[in-house]
């Protein structure tokens, strides 16, 4: 569209703005990758801006193409392959969306390798699956709740009919509250915990322990659930 003939003053201010536009999505991504902490949701607002010209981008293209047709083709034909382009268009994103339900944060380019290949190089998981583990512990026949340490403890009692105790994200895990840990009912690992190695002292414990429950997102384990009265066994 910016390089096509018969450009008209009119079109000027708009040329100017995407170009702004492209311009800002460019230099975010610069230096949001310079920068020493890279996540995935820093780059969000240089998205904005190439959606707005990927937008006229496309509008531009067909303009275009009905500009060529014109005479070939009735309106009717060029707006049932308008409806047909929309409808594809449409369908392949809800195929994707379909493919990620019901967790779409966990969503990752396929033709990047997809949730496999981001886990090796970007840190995953926003508390998804721990939901799934709250209904495992609510299952287990008990007369009283069990004690349960948990990563990202608060999205877990959202799910969970007890209460959970926190596991460290960045302070140490002290001898006091490793010994508390060690006599809890469960345990409970989460995916970008291990990616942290946050308290790695029970990382390091549990890491050649079996896991009694586990939830898996597309193929990749998220949530290990440690039964801490068979591992004292």
């Amino acid at each position: 569209w910016g390089l096509r003939r018969g450009k008209t003053k009119k079109e000027t201010p708009v040329r100017f703005a995407l170009l702004a536009f492209l311009v800002s999505a460019v230099l975010m991504v610069v230096f949001f990758t310079l920068s020493a902490k890279k996540f995935d949701r820093y780059i969000l607002p240089a998205m904005v801006y190439l959606d707005v010209v990927a937008a006229f981008g496309f509008i531009a293209l067909w303009l275009e193409g009905l500009r060529r047709w014109r005479g070939r083709a009735s309106r009717w034909a060029a707006g049932l392959l308008a409806a047909m382009l929309a409808a594809l268009l449409v369908g392949w994103q809800a195929g994707l969306v379909w493919q990620a339900a019901p967790y779409y944060h966990s969503y990752f380019n396929p033709w990047l390798g997809g949730l496999d290949k981001a886990q090796q190089v970007m840190m995953v998981g926003w508390g998804e699956g721990l939901n799934e583990a709250g209904e495992y512990l609510n299952q287990q026949n008990s007369e009283r709740y069990p004690v349960v340490y948990s990563f990202y403890s608060s999205t877990l009692d959202f799910h969970f009919e007890g209460s959970s105790n926190a596991l460290p994200i960045s302070a140490p895990v002290t001898d006091a509250l490793f010994a508390d840990i060690l006599e809890a009912d469960y345990v409970i690992l989460y995916i970008n915990q291990r990616q942290r190695n946050s308290s790695g002292r029970v990382l390091d414990y549990l890491a050649d322990k079996p896991a009694e429950y586990v939830v898996e997102i597309e193929g990749v384990p998220y949530v290990w659930v440690y039964n801490m009265a068979e591992i004292r066994e």
